[in-house]
């Protein structure tokens, strides 16, 4: 019954603790663009209750809205409370880039001898 076991497999794949992961947490800067112009707010609340509407932002301009997770994601700059392997991978993007770009510059410095 391989088959039962990948269904069971794939029904346990999206848990709440992955659910979790993706949240945003108060204090987690958002930038919105509001007809033409952009705002800078923070998270101040998330009612994880709330599946529409989980964060509520305050603006610097003193708005304030109800914002849901689709959208958060689409406006949130900086993350409060990062887990540590979130820097860890945005390390090693930073280093992969670096070797990237040195490769670059080797290739093209070779290449000026042909």
């Amino acid at each position: 019954n391989g088959g039962g076991d990948d269904d069971d497999d794939d029904d346990a794949a999206p848990t709440s603790s992955d659910a979790e992961n993706v949240q945003f947490q108060v204090g987690s800067i958002v930038r919105k663009n509001f007809d033409g112009k952009w705002f800078v707010g923070k998270i101040v609340e998330v009612d994880e209750k709330d599946l529409a509407l989980p964060y509520y932002v305050r603006y610097e301009d003193g708005d304030q809205e109800d914002m849901s997770h689709e959208e958060a994601v689409k406006c949130v700059t900086k993350r409060e409370g990062s887990h540590p392997a979130n820097k860890r991978i945005a390390k090693g993007r930073a280093a992969a880039a670096k070797a990237s770009a040195a490769a670059v510059a080797t290739e093209a410095e070779e290449s000026d001898w042909d």
